[in-house]
């Protein structure tokens, strides 16, 4: 490896030099004539150690030979450089404090065992912090303006400083107790020795300090989170100076608020991550608010101030201490969302944003392409169709500084990715038609607007003609004590994976909790479950459910879903608003009461021993918080209410439920593009094998009896919503037969024949 600027073999022989003058320095006892003319190769050595590789070892001996120097010069030889060079002289100081401060950040330059080098080391930066901050203060106070020079110079000078306090070689609090004492016996606590100093700098800079607010917010920060009581003050009084001073200035904590934010979520993704911890909270919002009520000028906003802090805090912590695991997926979600509902309220948008992303990239990485879709939408909600230009967003790729409506499309066909993935084509469409818009009516992009149109076309396409499987709901209760304050005796409905089994999905719930018990029944937990200290997890399947019902007792599925013009829904259609934009859900739960039992009177004698007579059932339903599909898999239960469905209203939504899935397999089979056709023969067989063996005849014994019909008169339109389903049910399965024949292989033309025999008999039997 050789350095940039020189010859490996120049640097060596640069090396040993200066080595021999140190040397005879140091026989001669310091002679002043010779330290003078090392601290004139001052410049030439930072410029060697700054050209070279890392691990050059030219470089090494070039560092040796800078901390000898440094050391060797006495403050009196240093001030005589310092104004004999005026013109220079704030360069090379800026290039010394550079150099430390790389020296001391990237790695040891002697070994960690070798104790009274790295002393030697650390005591000779010291050093030069203390003889370099006279030199500032002087300038300071002898400038008449500040300028960019002034700018780099306090901002490195305070760079090397927080390097220096964060050193892991003189953090004495985490070593042994006998290398404490050996190292204070001889050095004491460095760190200690420049707090003065530091203090005293930042107090000097009075107005120009919010100039270094983006360079100093972190370094304060970080101070407090050193578990050394002298430099946690010395950062709790920095931060506290640096408020006041732009509160002073601007009567706002704005630029402090956003940088602070900024910090603290970067240290989040650091190693440093762990000690944002509660102490940390209660340290920074109790000593930050002591300070604030005892001045006058900042108490009162400052009230509001910590009051934010704290709460982004709590949120980001909440947020960052959770296990990067797949079952911990829906709480990283869920915490995303309150720190980014927190950071919009509190109008901090661009971290707002930064999370809007990264939750767009956790759904991503788990293959949530709808909810991806609907978080990116967050960021175009913000925006509009306008021409005003926008920075670039420095943390997410592709995000070039443009215009806002250039911005919004980008983030638009973005979505419209994701929710093709996900296969939530009707969202895109919906996205699709506002760029349509933006393509024909405002600016004429006609090759734009083709290209959209065409995808739409395509999206369209995909709707009626490709199959989609929808995500189970499941219904979750955390009850016991065990469970942590955010879920404990709470409950949730969770959006499955497509294709997931409830025994999977339970399987996943226990992979989160591996010591709760699994509840085996679907009632409210007696209060030894739920005031246990245990941990009881209660899971069973839901299905969703049309808004709540007007009045109670009223049929829960629609025998046949119309348009706007009284035309039959495509099946396809009808599936997906089953499953999208809801946000209530049901479990249905049978039980049997005899008449005098029965609220509203359906149940009578003419029932005798017929199940269907006395077949009622209990609809819970459950609202959540929010509508599904949303940005998250998981919402809670805000509401719940019962419904009991009579046995007719039972009845009929038995019939037209099956109707619907005759529909469907009607749909997917009659242009025999489907190889397997077993589903559809195993439909067919149970529906007309039940109504030939007593369903049709139960159902004409209980419900259109003439007994029933006088002591139900209030269910007379339930009747005859039975007939028509039963009747649509006969015509829908003519048309199954019709397609089953011409699908099935020869060798199923006997189970064909025996269907249509049944059927025939079904239709007579039915007589209505």
């Amino acid at each position: 490896m050789v350095c940039q600027s020189n010859s490996l073999d120049d640097v060596k022989k640069q090396a040993e030099i200066i080595a021999v003058l140190i040397d005879t320095i140091q026989i001669k006892l310091k002679d002043p004539a010779l330290v003078w003319e090392l601290i004139d190769l001052l410049p030439v050595i930072l410029q060697s150690i700054k050209s070279c590789t890392q691990n050059d070892i030219s470089k090494l001996d070039m560092v040796h030979n800078l901390y000898s120097i440094l050391y060797l010069v006495e403050p009196i030889q240093f001030d005589r450089y310092i104004s004999s060079t005026p013109d220079t002289c704030w360069t090379m100081l800026y290039d010394l404090l550079y150099v430390l401060n790389s020296l001391l950040s990237t790695s040891n330059t002697y070994p960690d065992n070798w104790l009274t080098l790295t002393m030697f080391q650390y005591s000779t930066v010291k050093k030069v912090i203390i003889q370099v901050s006279k030199y500032l203060l002087k300038k300071l106070n002898s400038a008449q303006t500040w300028g960019q020079l002034d700018l780099d110079l306090w901002s490195i000078f305070f760079t090397l400083s927080n390097t220096y306090f964060k050193l892991k070689g003189l953090a004495l609090e985490h070593f042994s107790e006998a290398k404490q004492k050996t190292i204070k016996s001889r050095y004491g606590d460095m760190r200690n020795d420049l707090i003065v100093t530091i203090q005293r700098m930042w107090e000097s800079l009075e107005k120009h300090q919010i100039k270094l607010l983006p360079t100093v917010i972190g370094p304060f920060l970080e101070l407090m989170l050193i578990n050394q009581p002298n430099l946690k003050q010395l950062g709790i009084n920095l931060y506290y100076q640096l408020l006041r001073c732009e509160y002073k200035e601007y009567k706002s904590f704005k630029k402090v608020e956003t940088e602070t934010i900024n910090t603290l979520d970067q240290i989040t993704n650091t190693e440093a991550a762990d000690i944002l911890d509660e102490k940390f909270r209660i340290y920074f919002s109790t000593n930050l608010e002591e300070k604030m009520n005892l001045d006058s000028l900042i108490k009162e906003p400052g009230k509001i101030f910590i009051k934010d802090m704290t709460m982004f805090l709590e949120l980001l912590f909440a947020l960052r201490t959770l296990p990067d695991r797949p079952e911990f997926e829906d709480d990283r979600t869920i915490a995303a969302m309150q720190l980014m509902a927190y950071l919009k309220q509190t109008d901090r948008q661009d971290t707002y944003i930064k999370y809007v992303h990264l939750l767009c990239n956790q759904h991503l990485s788990n293959n949530n392409y709808t909810e991806a879709g609907n978080t990116l939408m967050l960021h175009a909600d913000l925006l509009h169709w306008s021409d005003s230009p926008m920075e670039e967003l420095s943390f997410v790729d592709g995000f070039r500084a443009q215009t806002q409506r250039e911005r919004k499309e980008r983030l638009f066909k973005l979505a419209i990715e994701y929710l093709d993935k996900g296969k939530a084509w009707e969202r895109a469409i919906t996205l699709m038609k506002q760029l349509i818009v933006q393509y024909e009516e405002v600016l004429f992009d006609y090759q734009k607007l083709a290209d959209i149109l065409q995808q739409q076309s395509t999206f369209y396409r995909k709707v009626i003609g490709v199959e989609r499987f929808f995500s189970e709901y499941f219904k979750v209760g955390y009850f016991g004590r065990g469970f942590d304050q955010a879920i404990q005796g709470k409950e949730f409905i969770y959006k499955g994976f497509e294709l997931e089994r409830m025994s999977d999905f339970v399987q996943r719930i226990n992979a989160k909790f591996p010591n709760a018990t699994l509840l085996t029944y679907t009632e409210t937990p007696p209060p030894e479950i739920t005031g246990s200290s245990g941990q009881y997890l209660q899971i069973y399947a839901v299905k969703p459910a049309p808004s709540e019902p007007k009045q109670p007792n009223t049929i829960a599925t629609n025998t046949a879903a119309t348009t706007g013009t009284g035309k039959s829904m495509p099946i396809q259609v009808q599936k997906y608003r089953q499953h999208n934009n809801i946000n209530t859900f049901i479990y249905s739960k049978p039980f049997k009461k005899s008449k005098q039992q029965a609220a509203d009177g359906s149940t009578s004698s003419s029932s005798g021993n017929n199940e269907f007579g006395d077949l009622w059932i209990t609809n819970y339903h459950f609202v959540i918080q929010d509508t599904f599909p949303t940005i998250h898999r998981r919402s809670e239960i805000v509401r719940r209410y019962e419904i009991n469905l009579s046995p007719i209203d039972n009845a009929v939504n038995t019939v037209s439920g099956k109707n619907s899935e005759l529909m469907e397999m009607c749909n997917k089979h009659e242009h025999g593009n489907e190889s397997n056709i077993s589903p559809f023969t195993m439909v067919l067989k149970g529906v007309i094998d039940a109504a030939v063996n007593g369903g049709v005849n139960m159902y004409k014994q209980v419900f259109f009896s003439k007994q029933y019909l006088e002591e139900n008169k209030d269910k007379l339109d339930s009747v005859e919503k039975l007939k028509t389903s039963l009747t649509s049910q006969v015509q829908i399965l003519k048309r199954c037969l019709s397609i089953h024949s011409k699908v099935c292989s020869q060798e199923m033309g006997g189970l064909q024949e025996q269907l249509e025999i049944q059927f025939e008999k079904m239709k007579s039997e039915l007589d209505i």
